[in-house]
């Protein structure tokens, strides 16, 4: 079986580490980058199953990384930071973050919500649902093309003709966590 591959960006290497190695040990393959930039270099050179991604981080923020992540693809992104306020939650749910952890964060936490993202590909992948059918009653469903396992990934948006999984529409994000 695949161990899952996360990326970690945070500008805080103690925080970075502790994050590798927490993951590490939980039994997923971990690579890092320190900012946004190299955070979407590593996203773009070896796509992972999850990015656990800072908000506050110098040039290129959180929030512009999540930005062009989705234009790009809809990897799970949990957002990671010491922004903890109701508003700053709900702004990074709606720019398209799938988890927001507030730090200080409890390690057993991150592990179990990380690891609740890889079950819950385990159980898509498992689910027998054709994806390319549209669900009756959903006039916005349109598939372009898939990635390479066949599985339509993006929200709404179209991934350009050269990205390696491919391109294809599909419904747009539900504007609540669903989890």
């Amino acid at each position: 079986m695949k161990r899952p591959r996360i990326l970690v960006v945070d500008d805080d290497q103690d925080i970075r580490n502790l994050v590798v190695e927490l993951l590490g040990r939980a039994g997923h393959d971990v690579e890092q980058a320190a900012d946004g930039r190299a955070g979407l270099k590593a996203l773009h050179a070896n796509p992972p199953d999850l990015v656990v991604l800072d908000v506050s981080m110098p040039e290129l923020d959180g929030w512009q990384t999540l930005e062009r992540i989705r234009d790009l693809t809809d990897v799970p992104v949990l957002m990671l930071t010491a922004r903890g306020s109701e508003l700053e939650r709900v702004r990074g749910l709606q720019a398209g973050a799938d988890d927001y952890v507030v730090k200080p964060f409890g390690r057993q936490e991150l592990i179990a919500r990380v690891q609740a993202f890889a079950d819950l590909d385990r159980r898509h992948d498992r689910s027998g649902v054709d994806r390319d059918r549209p669900v009756a009653g959903d006039e916005q469903f349109r598939v372009a093309e898939h990635a390479d396992d066949g599985c339509p990934r993006d929200q709404g948006r179209r991934r350009p003709r050269d990205h390696p999984e491919g391109t294809h529409v599909l419904r747009p994000r539900p504007a609540w966590p669903t989890r």
